[in-house]
Formats: C-alpha cells, structure tokens, sequence
C-alpha cells in the first residue's frame, strides 16, 4: 500500500516574521514607498508597529485577514427566505448557489 506523506507546513497559513504574509508584504512595501519616495522616516515607526499589530492578531487566529476579507465581499443584507417574484434558486454566489437542497 502506498502511503503519501503530508507535511504539516502545507497546511498551515504563510507566514512571515510571525504574521501572515499578503498583509506583511502590505506593510512593508507601504513602510518603503513612504521612506524612499517622500522621505518620511518616521514611517519606518508605523511600518513597526503595524507589524506588531499584525503579529498579534496572527496570534489570536491565522486565518483573520481571509475570514475579514471574504466577510467584506460578502453582500450588505441576505434574506434566507423565498419570495413569490424570486427566481428559482438565484442566491449569491458563496451562498449556496446552484446546490440542490
């Protein structure tokens, strides 16, 4: 029998300095536009603790910024209930659409 291994590190969230990656990369190219092209050196301070902040909620949950970002996608109101005029099972998409249930 055949076993495939499954390393642990492709599971887990990307991290970089103890934070999530997309939103370090964020930071840090923020921090380096604001010190190289004005000359705002008091950047680098926000740049540092903007880090921080983002450590600690990578702390409380790894998957914060997706769970914020797909919360923010998400439509502002969503009624569950069916209408007369709605159309057969047009509910947005990351919804349930298109299942049969």
């Amino acid at each position: 029998m055949r076993a495939t291994p499954i390393y642990q590190c492709l599971l887990e969230v990307k991290s970089v300095a103890g934070a999530e990656f997309q939103p370090v990369v964020i930071n840090v190219t923020m921090g380096l536009v604001m010190v190289i092209g004005p000359g705002l050196t008091w950047w680098l301070a926000v740049t540092y603790f903007g880090h921080k902040l983002l450590q600690w909620m990578f702390g409380r949950d790894p998957h914060l910024s997706r769970i914020f970002t797909k919360y923010m996608k998400e439509g502002d109101f969503y009624d569950p209930w069916p209408k007369p005029s709605q159309h057969m099972n047009k509910r947005p998409f990351g919804a349930g659409r298109d299942l049969l249930c």
